[in-house]
């Protein structure tokens, strides 16, 4: 049977509502003024005991504006207490049923998700109907100047368990020794109260919107917006979509009727901004949320209310992907000597970025800026404030960037030492020079597999370039890169040509096992048996001696004498760049090798 359709809507918001609570405390010259004014709240237990309890007048303040009460709220050993039908009831929006029978009242937030019973005279309430210790009874209490009655419940166990509404108390003492008690209480509504106010057609629709809030935890950290509806909902019933560019998400309920038309509120927090309602195509109901692009969502779908929380987001870069890239095409390159990483995306979208620049949610980010690079296409270049790790994340129609320590970012990290640089060429002969061979093959040609999206290891460098480092800087700089192994690549030499192979060395000063029970000379020894069997160079041994990167090390340390610039086989080889592409790629597979064989731990 199709029903007239009543787009019936209310719109009552709740905004940053606060119920400011007065008390007074005396300093000596005023305790001795009889004139002035004291009111009693009288509590009443269920045997005829009575307890009075001294207060001022109290200002009631709902969106800014005075509002009238019936009872003081009031704080009685320690337990703040709130009339339930002043506040609950009339100013919260809350359902309020009293049963003479029972002796008891029943409170229904707006959605009908949450409810709570409370019996005259007892500390237990049923809460969702499963019964609840309260801190204190819920007690008829009588304001004695107006003589006006309520009956008191305990805030903090009102409001933990309605879950719609939020709440601090704060206190201010004034110049002339007034304390100010304040009861902040913090929801937003934009709801229609009834389901059996709204009629629609059933054979249409299997459901109705009935409620829309937005409220926030006790630190203001999340926000959570719930939904509901009159009939139970599932997962199956609700379908969201994302506005990454907007910061924006669609919900969408099946089969369900929009009893609010088209209808957009403002919201006053640094989180959700704006909630609208509309309907799709198909006469849907929809709800858009737009919220800080600095915070995530979840939603949980329970009973009759999906309930989507928004909550600070673990990236520290958020940035939107155009349209035509995909994200296995993103590469990045790491500056890390500059305090920089490069986010590179293929093609031109320079004017993309001005109108959608990514967003920063982390303050160890100094600067983002957007340019090309040499190959016209797009640079991000991050800028943070000292050494960091970085990670990127595939989302939907965006990537985030979680920046942090080296650590907490990586399982496995090496710092690779191309031997020698600048001033000190290390051995040479026939065009040959160590220090460049070291570089080309443990910088150039290595990185590209430590870059690799595919790499399990993070490597940093002690250079990358021509430069000189002091040799004891080099091991040193295990602590500074938080690296877990240590490999420093070098060419050997000897005064005759017959002298070929490779050794790798390790030294008995730092030899312990680490926590994954490596130490440096089985390290060494399953870096030379890959190398001879990857290379076909010739096996000249694991061997030990006090060099200084090994010695004054604090992690599995190994330096790898690759090959003879002075041997008439290795000479030749070493000249060849796809030798020492083979090579780069035998020290990456086995240091990758290792770290799954002995795990950080990370």
């Amino acid at each position: 049977m199709k029903h007239k359709r009543a787009y019936v809507f209310l719109l009552f918001s709740l905004l940053l509502s606060a119920i400011c609570i007065t008390g007074q405390k005396t300093n000596a010259s005023a305790a001795d003024d009889s004139s002035a004014p004291m009111d009693i709240v009288t509590l009443t237990d269920g045997d005829g005991s009575e307890k009075e309890y001294e207060v001022t007048p109290v200002q009631l303040r709902y969106n800014g504006n005075s509002q009238s009460y019936s009872v003081t709220p009031i704080q009685a050993d320690g337990i703040w207490l709130i009339p339930v039908k002043s506040v609950l009831s009339d100013l919260l929006g809350c359902s309020y049923s009293y049963s003479e029978e029972e002796k008891s009242i029943q409170i229904k937030t707006p959605g009908r998700d949450k409810s709570i019973t409370f019996i005259v005279n007892s500390d237990t309430a049923l809460v969702n109907n499963v019964p609840k210790s309260m801190p204190a009874k819920m007690l008829q209490a009588v304001q004695k100047s107006t003589g006006n009655t309520d009956y008191m419940v305990p805030l903090k166990f009102a409001m933990d368990n309605l879950s719609y509404f939020s709440y601090s108390v704060q206190d201010a003492i004034s110049a002339d020794n007034i304390i100010s008690y304040i009861i902040e209480i913090n929801c937003y509504y934009l709801f229609h109260k009834e389901d059996d106010e709204v009629s629609y057609d059933e054979e249409k629709y299997n459901n109705t919107l009935v409620g829309i809030a937005v409220t926030e935890n006790d630190k203001r950290s999340k926000n959570y917006v719930l939904v509901s509806a009159a009939k139970e909902l599932s997962k199956n019933d609700v379908v969201i979509t994302q506005n990454t560019k907007e910061s924006s998400i669609t919900v969408t309920y099946l089969k369900t009727f929009n009893p609010f038309g088209n209808a957009s509120e403002e919201i006053k927090s640094n989180i959700v901004r704006k909630i609208e309602t509309t309907q799709n195509e198909q006469g849907e109901a929809c709800v858009v949320i737009y919220f800080n692009a600095g915070y995530v969502f979840a939603s949980k779908v329970s009973g009759y209310t999906d309930t989507l929380t928004f909550s600070k987001g673990s990236f520290s870069l958020k940035v939107i992907m155009p349209e035509d890239v995909e994200f296995s095409d993103i590469t990045t390159t790491d500056q890390y000597w500059n305090k920089k990483f490069l986010i590179i995306i293929p093609g031109n979208h320079v004017s993309f970025y001005k109108e959608h620049g990514p967003f920063i949610n982390s303050t160890v980010i100094k600067k983002v800026a957007v340019g090309k690079n040499a190959d016209g296409d797009t640079k991000i270049t991050v800028s943070t404030d000292g050494l960091k790790g970085y990670k990127l994340t595939e989302e939907e129609g965006y990537f985030t960037v979680k920046v942090g320590s080296p650590k907490s970012i990586y399982q496995n990290i090496v710092l690779l030492d191309a031997g020698h640089g600048g001033k000190d060429n290390g051995a040479s002969k026939s065009g040959l020079k160590e220090k460049k061979l070291c570089l080309a093959i443990l910088y150039t040609q290595a990185k590209q597999y430590f870059e690799s999206n595919d790499s399990t290891v993070k490597a940093y460098w002690t250079r990358h370039d021509d430069t000189f480092i002091n040799l004891y800087t080099r091991p040193a700089l295990t602590k500074t890169y938080q690296a877990d192994l240590f490999v420093s690549l070098h060419m050997n030499s000897a005064s005759n040509t017959s002298a070929n192979g490779t050794e790798v060395y390790y030294s008995k000063a730092n030899n312990k096992k680490n926590s994954a029970g490596l130490t440096s000379k089985k390290f060494a020894t399953r870096m030379k048996d890959t190398l001879v069997d990857t290379l076909g160079n010739k096996d000249r041994g694991v061997k030990q001696a006090g060099f200084v990167v090994n010695k004054y090390n604090t992690v599995p340390s190994i330096l790898i004498e690759l090959g003879f610039l002075t041997g008439k086989t290795d000479a030749k080889r070493l000249k060849k760049e796809s030798y020492q592409e083979r090579a780069a790629e035998a020290i990456y597979q086995e240091i990758a090798d290792t770290f799954e064989a002995f795990p950080t731990g990370r």
